[in-house]
Parts: structure tokens; C-alpha cells; sequence
């Protein structure tokens, strides 16, 4: 079932408007029609199941059926904190990191980061990653758009962890003394953060600034994974123990 998100204002009683780019794809990409069914989430009101009624211009007309009770988000709000990266490897961290179920993206700049951005090119990343963040959500029907924050500087996600934003920090560090996210030990956190450090890793005192400001280092395993795919591995490990990706027996 498709599924487009609109702001609080686009409901008016019992009909939804749709207008711009989605409504462009559902009548000339999906080749929908008057009568056809789709779910569309009011921005933080809840997801609804639609029928299309109406076709004026640019703008789509649909009349709520009924309101759905799902949960596609997991139980904890996880926030990836993202190093950086060069082009396409940023992209694929944001989609897989919205997919994976993250509640917001953190790019942050470091001393490894191979990408320099003054504040014009900032403004233009963040809006792709937007974007990209959007789309994902819809096409993995998430409940609710991810958001992806301006880039931060490295110290201000230190500054971050240390004023105890999360009940838990963790980050991938290749210096660790073997600690697994296994052993971390964590009562019912409300909150994760994970950091990815940039294609370079962690340099200098980085990680040992993390670890004092309360983070938990772990390793995931002998292998050293790109950063776009240590976030996927991250939230993967997390997502199993802490949210909803292995609730097989419950």
C-alpha cells in the first residue's frame, strides 16, 4: 500500500489533501485513480487509511476510511550520530539508518573528515539528506519522518553525550578492549545514541574524549567496516536487543 506524509494542515475534517511532488507521483508514476487506496501519515496525528476522491490540478483529494493502529517504530527512540562521509557513502548511512528505524541523524564533522563543508553546501547536504530520509520512510512505511539534523562539529556531540541527551552512548571504536554491545549493561534505556566516526575513524584523543564524556566503546568484531557500514552493523545489533527487529518468542 503507498504511503505519503503531510503537515497537520492538509487535513481538513475527513479529507486529506495531497498536493506537489507525491501527488505528481501517485497520478502519473503509480498511475492511480479516483477510488484507489492509500495510507497517508498526518504528520505526528496518526496514520490513516484513505480512498482518493478527487483529482483538481496538482492536488489530490482523499477521504479518511479509518484510523490504523500500528507501531513500525521501534520502542526506543535511537539517534545515529554519523561522521561525514564522501557522496553516495552519506546517502546509503541516512536511507539505511531511516529503514534500520532511527528517530533523527546527526551528521558531525571531525578531524578525519574527508569532507569540508562551508555553511552554503551545509544547508544544501542536509536538505539531500533530507530528502533521502523521506523517502525511505515511506518506502520501508515508517510511522513517522526521521529528522536530519544541520551537521554539528565534533566537539558539540561530545558536549551532547556528556549532558546525558541519551541513557545510553555507544560508538564503534577499533581500539577497544573487546567490549561487545552484548556487555553492555543498560536498564530499560528510553534514549540510544550511536556514533560513527568518518571514514578516517576516530583520530587522536577522539575516542578517549567520547569515553569521558560517557560513551561505551564496543567492537564489532575483527574486521574493520567502512563507516556506512558500521552504522548498519550499530543500529542492526541495537535494534535487536533494544527495539524491534528480533521479537520472535515474545
Amino acid at each position: 500500500m503507498p504511503r505519503y506524509f503531510v503537515l497537520n494542515d492538509a487535513k481538513d475534517g475527513n479529507c486529506i489533501r495531497i498536493t506537489g511532488a507525491d501527488a505528481a507521483h501517485m497520478m502519473q508514476s503509480l498511475r492511480m485513480r479516483v477510488g484507489d487506496s492509500i495510507d497517508v501519515v498526518v504528520d505526528e496525528d496518526g496514520v490513516y487509511a484513505t480512498k482518493i476522491t478527487e483529482v483538481r490540478g496538482s492536488t489530490v483529494l482523499v477521504d479518511i476510511q479509518g484510523k490504523l493502529d500500528e507501531r513500525r517504530d521501534p520502542p526506543v527512540r535511537f539517534v545515529l550520530y554519523q561522521g561525514i562521509a564522501k557522496g553516495e557513502r552519506m546517502d546509503l548511512a541516512v536511507q539505511k539508518a531511516v529503514e534500520l528505524g532511527v528517530a533523527a541523524v546527526v551528521p558531525f564533522t571531525s578531524r578525519a573528515c574527508v569532507v569540508r563543508l562551508d555553511d552554503r553546501r551545509a544547508q544544501k547536504r542536509q536538505e539531500r539528506w533530507q530528502r533521502i530520509a523521506h523517502e525511505a520512510a515511506k518506502q520501508c512505511l515508517r510511522s513517522a519522518i526521521p529528522t536530519v539534523h544541520q551537521p554539528l562539529s565534533f566537539d558539540t556531540v561530545v558536549q551532547e553525550t556528556a549532558a546525558g541527551r541519551h541513557d545510553l552512548v555507544i560508538f564503534p571504536y577499533e581500539r577497544t578492549a573487546g567490549q561487545y554491545l552484548k556487555d553492555v549493561e543498560v536498564a530499560d534505556p528510553a534514549s540510544i545514541g550511536v556514533i560513527i566516526g568518518p571514514e578516517g575513524g576516530f583520530l587522536g584523543p577522539e575516542g578517549d574524549q567520547l569515553i569521558a564524556a560517557g560513551a561505551q566503546a564496543i567492537s564489532l568484531g575483527p574486521r574493520i567496516l567502512r563507516t556506512e557500514t558500521a552504522g548498519i552493523v550499530a543500529l542492526s545489533l541495537l535494534g535487536a536487543r533494544f527495539g524491534d527487529l528480533d521479537r520472535k518468542g515474545e
